[in-house]
């Protein structure tokens, strides 16, 4: 029996929420799922949501709109549980720590350059030089 088009997608939605639950709990879902539009609309289950291939279905000025933006949330949720979105975030990670690495660097040199300028004063103690230098080993 053919499923009409909203219907079927909306249960597709719904399933799609389910996987991204799962996703967020830390498990992989058993079922195979889509991670993509061309996989969404092929995905199919006997009796619960048919695939199509309009891609009117699920465009976002198609005819369901709302149910398309719906699917590009979901989407994306699922992107970053992906080898693809966990690369993404590592280079990120490593664009940050790189960031902060930098300005570890640069607050080190200020620091060191008020100690030398409290010792050239005779402000700087040799107790209070050595924890200037522990501070960064």
């Amino acid at each position: 029996m053919k499923i009409d088009a909203r219907t079927s997608f909306e249960r597709k939605l719904n399933e799609l929420e389910a996987v991204v639950e799962t996703l967020k709990n830390g498990r992989y879902p058993l079922e195979p799922f889509p991670d993509n539009v061309i996989g969404f609309r092929t995905w199919q289950r006997a009796g619960l949501f048919d695939a199509w291939i309009s891609k009117t279905v699920d465009a976002p000025n198609g005819s369901y709109p709302d149910l398309a933006a719906r699917l590009r949330v979901l989407l994306q949720d699922i992107e970053k549980y992906s080898l693809k979105g966990l690369r993404r975030r590592i280079r990120e990670r490593d664009q940050t720590l790189s960031v902060l690495a930098k300005q570890n660097t640069e607050l080190e040199a200020l620091v060191r350059e008020l100690a030398d300028k409290l010792d050239a004063a005779g402000k700087l103690s040799k107790a209070d030089r050595s924890k200037v230098i522990q501070l960064y080993r």
